[in-house]
Order: C-alpha cells, then structure tokens, then sequence
C-alpha cells in the first residue's frame, strides 16, 4: 500500500503534466492523455520486477554471463513467461537517452513493442492518435519530462 506522502507526490507529479498539456488540452482531454500513461508506467513496473528476477535466476546458473547475453535471454524469458511483455529493450526512462529529438519514435517503437493484450489496451485508448496530437501540439516530449 502506497503510503499517504508517496500517493500525494504521485497526484502532484500528475496533475503537473496536466498543466503542463493544459495550453493545447482541455481539461477534459487529460484522461485521454495521463490514464494511458498510468497504465503504462504500471505494466512497465510489473515487467521491471519481473526481469529483475529473471536476471537473478539467470545470474545464479551463469555467473560469467556477459551483459549482452544476459539481457537477451531475460527478454526471451520476458516474451515466454509472463501474460504480456514489450518486445524492445526501451523503457520510459530509456526513451529520453538517446536523443530528445528522438522521443516521439523511441516512444512510439515502445509502444509498438507490447505484446497483444497490452496493445489491444492501447488501441481501446486510442492513444497513438493521442500520441499524434501530442506532437502536433509539441507537448509530448515537455509532458514526458515532468519530474525529469
């Protein structure tokens, strides 16, 4: 259970990348925009967990792997163990390193590499037409960096 300051910290951070889409988004569009994202950042603290482990599990019967190695094989494990996975080795944090001129495809391959499930989400939320409008607006790289 979350506790009250972290759950308070978590609604603020919210709310600042809802003021931060506020010039191009009503209010009304926020749920279009930040429920998606939630989602996202959820199922992708569920995989981080999960490949932690995996990468522990691997570890303790290959001590000398490599680090190549040894990512790859957590993502096989990924894609052939768990309900859902996300093909690419991004992650919402890892979109931003390669280059901020590059947010929009980096996020775009990432959700493009969820399995079936969480892509049928995605598209009931519509949200690579949001993504779109984000760019359009030029708000999603200054809403993807709240809290950076």
């Amino acid at each position: 259970m979350l506790q009250k300051g972290r759950l308070e910290n978590l609604a603020d951070e919210i709310w600042k990348g809802a003021i931060k889409l506020r010039a191009k988004f009503k209010a009304k569009d926020y749920p279009t925009v930040i429920l998606p994202m939630i989602m996202i950042r959820r199922i992708e603290c569920v995989l981080e967990v999960k490949r932690e482990e995996f990468a522990n599990e691997i570890k303790s019967n290959s001590p000398d792997i490599d680090e190549e190695t040894l990512k790859e094989r957590v993502k096989l494990k990924e894609k052939n163990f768990l309900p859902f996975f996300n093909e690419t080795y991004w992650t919402l944090e890892s979109i931003l390193d390669e280059s901020s001129s590059q947010v929009e495809s980096n996020f775009r391959n990432y959700l493009n590499g969820f399995s079936k499930d969480i892509d049928d989400v995605i598209d009931k939320f519509n949200y690579r037409h949001t993504v779109q409008q984000m760019v359009k607006a030029n708000r999603l790289k200054k809403y993807y960096t709240v809290g950076s």
